[in-house]
């Protein structure tokens, strides 16, 4: 019988080297699914659609897709790595890119029926691409399973400049001319109905668009076969003891040891017989101290959580919900509301969309920034820089929203923190529980993005009313600097992991030394 199938010329290239194509293709992936930022641009041509059709909807209003569109994603989460390990990965992500350009599409028949547009160009949008937010991960954190900070920076930086050119595509459709909003209803301004008759082909060509392109970035994105990914997993798995394994290597003649190899022994038990003198009787922790001390290996991720349900035990996985909240609302409110922000001082659609595409450029250069951070400082000294600097933003963005240029360099600065949270915690929580269940419990930690997006929204619908414009912002000063002093006292080393582990390595160096002297 003859096989019709075509060989992946993709296998024929180094590990390296797939490595490299795979985070590249990542990249690209997360390039589409970051998309969903170009909201941010056609915000205000949505409200004036709705506008001239005689409803009510305010600009505060229709904002309210953005914090469904992240709850979506949050739901959608934990369903891609499950699903991808069940139907395959490039399936998963040819019928999901499909499905989520086709609900763009389908979203351009309803721009005047609000609440189908929220369900299809928010909800399932969201649903969808949430599903493929991790996969890339998954895929890797294989080929680079110590360096989780700049791989984490890496894809989402593509995230970050999703909207970078589709926005201009979107620009170009719809409002060519530059045109400012210049019909008055109620008192406020909107654009042109001539400007809102062109939204709806502008979103199918969106979605047609984000369909092929996908398309052409799963097609070099290749998995490691599945005896490298078991060798991988053997190499952190704590039943090969990969922290016992001495920093030398043995040599043999004909099989036999030779008499270098038996000093070696010998001396390899005299270790094991000290640190296991030292291990504490009551707790049976072995210190970290200890292992570097004697010239043992520690790999970073030293423990592999199986089931959601052993994490969800643990306090670090809730804390990660209350810090991600705290340390994202105030970019929330920015990179989803810039326009609204911008045209209370009559700015130009050209230069907040300017505005906007210099922000997602300089989101993504930060998410790498970030992230090669956080492999070399700890998080709580980052966090403190971080949240240091959007104190700052936040106390001043009122007072330099009034000069065009300031207002521009503040939206620019707010992606720069904001992209910092969204590439160290997805690492953070793969540390923390590993490769194996890290993608798919992130969830978890995401659900802080939704809490963080529902309340910017209600911070600005709500509180820009009842409190004024201007000291709105000092609402999230207080937020921020509330997280600044948290920070200061989390153990984000979570040290209830060694307790978890300790009498397993203890069994293992007894075991270890069983052979020895064998």
């Amino acid at each position: 019988m003859v096989s019709l199938s075509i060989p992946n010329p993709l296998n024929k290239l180094s590990f390296k080297t797939r490595g490299y194509i795979a985070l590249a293709s990542s990249f690209f992936q997360h390039l589409i699914l970051g998309s969903y930022y170009v909201w941010g641009g056609i915000l205000t041509y949505v409200t004036s659609s709705l506008r001239h059709d005689g409803q009510s909807y305010t600009k505060q209003d229709v904002a309210m897709l953005a914090p469904f569109v992240t709850l979506s994603l949050n739901i959608g989460t934990p369903f891609g790595p499950i699903l991808a390990n069940k139907i395959g990965f490039r399936p998963l992500m040819f019928i999901n890119s499909t499905l989520m350009g086709l609900s763009v599409i389908a979203s351009s028949y309803f721009v005047n029926n609000f609440p189908a547009f929220v369900i299809l160009y928010g909800v399932l949008f969201g649903l969808l691409s949430g599903a493929l937010y991790m996969v890339p991960f998954n895929t890797c954190y294989l080929y680079y399973p110590n360096r989780k900070g700049l791989v984490g920076g890496v894809i989402t930086a593509g995230y970050a400049l999703g909207s970078t050119a589709l926005i201009w595509v979107m620009f170009a459709l719809i409002n060519p001319e530059n045109e400012k909003p210049s019909v008055k209803i109620d008192g406020d301004t909107y654009f042109s109905a001539e400007i809102c008759d062109r939204l709806p082909f502008a979103l199918r060509i969106l979605g047609i668009i984000q369909i092929f392109s996908f398309y052409i970035s799963t097609l070099f994105h290749q998995r490691p076969s599945k005896e490298e990914i078991q060798g991988i997993m053997n190499q952190s798995s704590p039943s090969t003891a990969p922290y016992l394994q001495p920093k030398y290597s043995v040599a043999t003649q004909n099989g036999l040891p030779t008499q270098n190899q038996l000093n070696k022994q010998e001396s390899e038990a005299t270790k094991l017989n000290q640190l296991q003198t030292e291990v504490n009787p009551t707790s049976n922790i072995i210190s970290t101290d200890i292992l570097q001390e004697q010239q043992l290996v520690i790999p970073e991720s030293y423990y592999e959580y199986d089931t959601i349900k052993e994490c969800l035990k643990t306090k670090f996985i809730y804390m990660s919900i209350f810090l991600a909240a705290m340390f994202t609302v105030y970019g929330s409110i920015i990179t989803s509301n810039y326009k609204i922000l911008g045209e209370k001082s009559s700015y130009s659609d050209s230069f907040l969309n300017a505005a906007g595409t210099t922000g997602c450029v300089v989101n993504c250069i930060s998410r790498i920034f970030w992230g090669n951070l956080f492999e070399k400082y700890t998080l709580r000294r980052i966090a403190t820089v971080n949240l240091s600097f959007q104190i700052l933003l936040s106390v001043t963005f009122y007072w330099c929203s009034k000069v065009e240029p300031l207002f521009f360099i503040q939206i620019i600065l707010a992606f720069f923190a904001l992209g910092g949270w969204l590439s160290m915690l997805p690492a953070q929580i793969v540390r923390v529980y590993g490769r194996k269940i890290g993608t798919t419990i992130y969830s978890v930690t995401f659900v802080g993005f939704s809490i963080a997006s529902f309340s910017a929204f209600f911070i600005l619908k709500s509180a820009s009313k009842s409190v004024g414009f201007a000291y709105m912002f000092y609402i999230f000063t207080g937020i921020q600097t509330l997280a600044l002093i948290i920070v200061q006292f989390i153990d984000f080393n979570v040290k209830y992991r060694k307790k978890q582990l300790s009498q397993e390595i203890l069994n293992q160096f007894q075991q270890k030394q069983k052979e020895v002297k064998i």
